[in-house]
């Protein structure tokens, strides 16, 4: 008679072949110190021995984790010896990590910090240290020898290749995600630049890849939020009637500073938009012609401000005001 299985080890029913049999762990494999996951062994009766590893692994903490040796933080019971946040297969970060990442992204954080959020609490971090100078009088920063979170946006750009196709559709299927434009929209580009290095070091300029094309919208001024973002080929009317054709409808009032390839976009897409100047470019001109005609030293640079904001709201302070 064989000896009894341990229960505190976690052991799929099966291995991914379907065999009958006693499965065993067959070693540890480490992705950080503070993480592991488990590789098995499958001992079928009459079919030769084989290794596996489980279709979506859990990650197991170590002892070197905070967390090592207690109960799970969301379910609060410990975890057995091949138990822990399940990940895709060979994945680094588990699915809530990556949802996590998802969720930062689409409140409007960047990629870099957020990876590095999801990388925190991972623990993921690089874990070799730069050399140390040869020179005694070169000193070296402290915290270049200590581990450290990685800048790389791509982390968050993975889990978006991968994983937002999916939640788009599900939120388009549901009516979570807007499918006509709303009654106030902001539209606004922003070219999009290839990086263009000089010795190895980057320097301004570059050629352009793209324009950016974003807008936000709502009913009304306290419910504006982000509704759309797209790359397209260049900043020109074409460009902009693809970026518009995004979303069914039209909006009633359309906020820009109306550029030539906007402003054109805007009259053949939408005929019957009211459309309103920024007023941050308002301003940013009112301010340049006052400079241009000598005017702007002869007041305080404070109050034209004050006053070019203030004016552009009823037509009563712009008579007042001109």
């Amino acid at each position: 008679m064989g000896r009894s299985l341990d229960t505190k080890i976690y052991r799929p029913e099966a291995c991914p072949d379907g065999h009958a049999g006693p499965i065993h762990i067959h070693k540890y494999s480490s992705w950080t110190p503070e993480h592991q996951k488990i590789q098995y062994r499958c001992c079928p009766k009459g079919v030769r021995r084989h290794k596996f590893t489980m279709v979506m692994p859990p990650r197991q903490p170590t002892a070197a984790h905070p967390e090592g040796g207690q109960a799970c933080s969301e379910c609060e019971r410990p975890y057995l010896v091949g138990q822990g946040p399940t990940c895709g297969h060979q994945f680094m970060f588990t699915i809530r990590e990556k949802a996590q990442s998802l969720y930062e992204i689409g409140v409007g954080h960047a990629a870099r910090s957020s990876a590095q959020q999801v990388q925190r609490e991972a623990l993921r971090r690089r874990q070799a240290p730069r050399p140390l100078a040869r020179k005694a009088e070169t000193k070296v920063p402290r915290s270049r020898n200590h581990p450290r979170w990685s800048k790389e946006g791509n982390i968050i750009q993975d889990a978006i290749d991968l994983f937002a196709p999916v939640v788009l559709r599900d939120l388009r299927g549901a009516g979570d995600l807007l499918t006509e434009w709303p009654p106030a929209v902001a539209i606004d580009s922003f070219s999009l630049k290839t990086r263009l290095l000089k010795d190895g070091e980057r320097t301004s300029g570059g050629k352009k890849a793209g324009e950016i094309f974003g807008a936000t919208g709502g009913s009304s001024n306290r419910d504006m939020q982000p509704i759309a973002l797209q790359i397209l080929g260049s900043k020109n009317h074409e460009s902009a009637l693809d970026f518009f054709a995004g979303l069914k409808g039209a909006p009633t009032w359309v906020v820009a500073d109306f550029d030539d390839a906007i402003d054109l976009a805007v009259r053949m897409a939408w005929p019957n938009a009211i459309r309103y100047m920024c007023e941050g470019h308002i301003l940013r001109l009112g301010v340049k012609a006052f400079e241009a005609d000598k005017l702007y030293r002869l007041t305080n640079a404070a109050e034209l401000k004050k006053a070019l904001e203030d004016c552009q709201h009823t037509n009563a302070k712009w008579d007042a005001f001109a």
